[in-house]
């Protein structure tokens, strides 16, 4: 969901703006980040487009050294990552749960107008299989 950020959500523009600088999906850098030689600040930065703090970093060592361990698993980094890009973003889930809220769209270019603004979660596979010609 989005989440206003900062005092009386002042700072909710500028969070949003920083959402055009993410390139990669968590699944995407959660490999990288626990591959030989990784550095997971130069990881963060290049595909979530911020400069990790201490404490994320610090977090994301822990994680790393546990995956390596044995004792965690690779998926559990997103716990790390997630709530950071939550601050920097103003975007988090607000729950845990699968949900029926609706899910917000925003289209721009040629065919744009058919995409609606909200539609139901489980309608979006169709919708992006249409846009792709693939369905």
């Amino acid at each position: 969901m989005l989440n206003g950020v900062g005092q009386d959500y002042l700072d909710t523009d500028e969070a949003f703006a920083r959402v055009t600088q993410s390139r990669h999906s968590f699944e995407f850098l959660m490999p990288r980040l626990v591959g030989d030689g990784a550095d997971p600040g130069a990881i963060v930065e290049a595909g979530l487009g911020f400069v990790p703090d201490r404490q994320l970093l610090r977090s994301l060592a822990e994680t790393v050294q546990a995956i390596r361990a044995g004792s965690g698993n690779i998926r559990s980094l997103s716990r790390d990552l997630a709530p950071a890009l939550a601050r920097q973003t103003g975007i988090a889930f607000t729950s845990q749960n699968h949900t029926a809220d609706l899910v917000e769209l925003i289209a721009v270019g040629p065919g744009s107008e058919t995409i609606p603004p909200y539609l139901l979660n489980y309608e979006l596979h169709g919708l992006m299989m249409r846009a792709l010609g693939l369905g």
